[in-house]
């Protein structure tokens, strides 16, 4: 197994698993056609490179860290969608 890959693929997939689940509900379209093209790009270098063992225990590490994050973050704090964010100004 190919630790190089395995860490590459499994920050990469990291952070397109993040960042659909901590994605505004209203962009969440946007944000899975990011992961689809990440997982275009990660299966093109697994099968360019060989490292097909690699790209599944990587994609299943960053899927086991995500879910741990959701346990033990995510599910206590939603993603507040943009229409209820309100920013402070000067006249606030």
């Amino acid at each position: 197994m190919n630790w190089g890959a395995f860490w590459a693929i499994c920050v990469v997939m990291g952070i397109a698993f993040l960042g659909v689940q901590r994605a505004d509900p209203t962009k969440r379209g946007a944000v899975r056609a990011f992961m689809g093209f990440s997982f275009v790009l990660v299966g093109l270098y697994a099968g360019l490179q060989g490292v097909w063992l690699s790209a599944v225990f990587g994609v299943l590490a960053a899927l086991l860290f995500n879910l741990l994050f959701w346990v033990l973050i995510g599910r206590y704090n939603p993603v507040a969608s943009s229409d209820d964010i309100h920013v402070f100004g000067m006249d606030d």
